[in-house]
């Protein structure tokens, strides 16, 4: 329940153009223990008044000269007020009551006043607005909760994703130092092994069996490496790594991928987020797409980069359950983090095209040297 004092403190605006209806009006709240009475009878001035005062109930009245009650509560409307104010119309007219709530007015007292009924269509009125203040108020808290939980949440997801990214280059760099060393040292050891015992051609098949393991092992080490972190972003550049990604998937599925890649000018970290939109995107495609043709699309605009994956597999219903790998949600918020957008769209049986679309940050050009 709203607190009396609250009631007792609202402010109110009194329109009549009758000096007698302000008095009795006045007189009638104040005496109610109302303390922020205001009255006009001016009714173009209640745009200014209520502006500047902001209004928790205005009394009105719909007969006055010039300007009437129903202009008033037009000019209430289209003011551009951003607090709703509830409007009790005083009429003596039966038949304006209607045209008047329909006009936007909350309540209605009849003139000649019955001072029992107007104090009690008042005060359930200012109730009213109160517990709507209230409410008000307390959506404003939970929207300014939910948005700085969710910015918080969002912080930690790109921590999350650098983090990872960052022990995902460092485990890269610990296999190819480490394992590829000592693979490496194996290879040659075999090698020597190798020229002091061919005469046995047992050996020699079972060193040739040995030297066939370490090149798998080497192969499958590098393959681990460049899924962990492809070296070829930096050596080779984004465009021949996501040749070489999809001529790779291409072969697994034993299709031919359809690329189309322009050369594109982003940061280390928007050459990445590309790759692994592409590399997640291309790896549903093989595991659940069932598609005969795949197309791998970044175009380059002056202002935007563009991503597109489409294929005609299976599909799916994009308003169904999320699945439980949160792939997709993955792959949007990486690309939100630059400040991109992603979308998807794809139905049962008619495939599916995700499309990304990134800023292009322009590059400052180094200050020229003193002097």
């Amino acid at each position: 329940m709203t607190p009396e004092v609250d009631i007792l403190a609202a402010n109110i605006l009194i329109v009549d153009d009758q000096p007698a209806n302000v008095r009795l009006l006045s007189r009638l709240l104040t005496e109610a223990g109302y303390s922020q009475v205001t009255a006009t009878m001016i009714p173009s001035e209640v745009f200014a008044l209520h502006r500047s005062n902001s209004y928790d109930l205005i009394l009105l009245d719909l007969q006055m000269p010039g300007m009437d009650g129903f202009a008033v509560m037009e000019g209430l409307r289209t003011n551009g007020f951003e607090r709703y104010v509830p409007v009790i119309v005083l009429t003596a007219e039966p038949g304006h009551k209607l045209r008047a709530l329909q006009a936007g007015a909350k309540d209605f007292i009849s003139k000649p006043f019955d001072l029992v009924e107007v104090k009690t269509r008042i005060r359930n009125m200012l109730e009213m607005q109160m517990l709507y203040r209230n409410l008000e108020r307390q959506n404003r808290l939970l929207e300014q909760a939910v948005h700085d939980r969710t910015a918080e949440l969002r912080e930690l997801a790109g921590y999350l994703i650098t983090a990872r990214e960052d022990e995902k280059a460092h485990l890269a760099r610990e296999l190819h130092d480490e394992l590829g060393a000592l693979l490496t040292a194996a290879k040659l050891y075999l090698a020597r092994l190798r020229t002091k015992l061919f005469e046995d051609p047992a050996i020699t098949a079972g060193l040739e069996e040995v030297n066939q393991h370490l090149d798998k092992g080497i192969a499958l080490k590098r393959r681990i490496v460049e899924d962990l972190r492809p070296s070829s972003l930096e050596t080779l550049g984004l465009t021949i790594t996501l040749t070489n990604l999809c001529s790779d998937v291409g072969t697994s599925l034993n299709i031919a991928i359809q690329t189309e890649f322009d050369e594109v000018s982003l940061t280390e970290d928007g050459h990445l987020a590309i790759y692994r939109l592409i590399q997640e995107a291309l790896n549903n495609v093989c595991k659940y797409a069932k598609a005969t043709r795949v197309r791998v699309s970044v175009k380059s605009e002056p202002t935007l980069v563009t991503v597109q994956i489409e294929d005609d597999g299976i599909g799916f219903d994009t308003g169904g359950p999320r699945s439980a790998g949160h792939g997709i949600s993955g792959m949007r918020f990486r690309i939100e983090q630059l400040n991109g957008s992603m979308s998807v769209a794809s139905s049962p049986g008619a495939g599916t095209l995700l499309e990304a679309i990134m800023p292009v940050t322009p590059v400052t050009p180094a200050a020229p040297a003193a002097g």
